[in-house]
């Protein structure tokens, strides 16, 4: 009888052991509750690895896509009578699709400038937006995390048409608007030659790729205005055997 009261006690013993097995444990350290999924910089389309960006502030004006130069305007004299008010605005990633919609911000009266520009009111400035334009090699560059010291360059390259290879380099420039004119930002004075290094950058295509740029050793700190950065982008098909195009990217430095 003990036998079988031991016997008993073991089966018991096990089929509740067997129980508590069956529920899913926390893992160590987690007290039971699911570790808190940790926030990028960056977002992500659900399900791919495609990365969402910000876009440069662009408006759509009869049916037309005006966007942001970095520039105010240089019209010094105005009436004060709109052409027109942004009415609606989408996401800062996105493109607008109607008219008097931007990625910006609803609420801003504009003018019209001419047949490829126009000016739109905001933060009590006026702000030159052009007509946006075809690029044949598929690039557009924007320039993101601005301070005095240097910025990072977007480079998003989506269809056009290159021939070639997409490539750049180490080389790039840096001018400041002064009186409604591009003028070169003067270079710190130094006892040596410079030099850029030599060695090309890859672009691939249909891609977002990033270069981050310091010029304090060139530049020294920039003092708050406008500016733009240049850079030479190369479509090479072969050794002596190329074409070029020059890039500007307007931004503005705030001290």
């Amino acid at each position: 009888m003990k036998k079988y009261t031991l016997l008993l006690t073991v089966i018991t013993y096990m089929a509740l052991l067997l129980v508590a097995c069956g529920q899913n444990a926390p893992a160590p350290g987690s007290d039971g509750h699911s570790k808190p999924v940790v926030g990028t910089n960056e977002e992500k389309i659900k399900g791919t690895d495609e990365i969402v960006w910000d876009r440069r502030p662009m408006v759509m004006v009869n049916g037309e896509l005006y966007l942001d130069t970095g520039c105010e305007s240089d019209i010094e004299g105005r009436c004060g009578v709109m052409d027109g008010e942004i009415s609606s605005t989408v996401d800062g990633s996105k493109i607008p699709i109607q008219d008097n919609q931007s990625n910006f911000g609803d609420g801003y009266g504009y003018q019209y400038v001419d047949g490829n520009s126009i000016d739109i009111y905001m933060n009590e400035k006026w702000i030159r937006f052009e007509k946006e334009t075809i690029d044949t090699w598929g690039i557009q560059l924007t320039a993101t995390k601005i301070t005095s010291s240097g910025l990072t360059l977007v480079c998003n390259q989506s269809g056009g048409q290159p021939t070639g290879d997409l490539q750049t380099g180490s080389p790039y420039w840096l001018e400041v608007r002064i009186d409604n004119q591009w003028v070169p930002v003067e270079m710190l004075p130094s006892k040596y030659e410079r030099a850029w290094t030599g060695e090309a950058w890859i672009i691939p295509t249909n891609s977002i790729i990033e270069w981050k740029v310091n010029w304090t050793e060139l530049y020294g700190k920039l003092s708050a205005g406008n500016y733009r950065i240049g850079k030479e982008i190369m479509d090479f098909r072969g050794s002596g055997d190329y074409d070029t195009n020059t890039y500007y990217v307007n931004f503005e430095v705030v001290n």
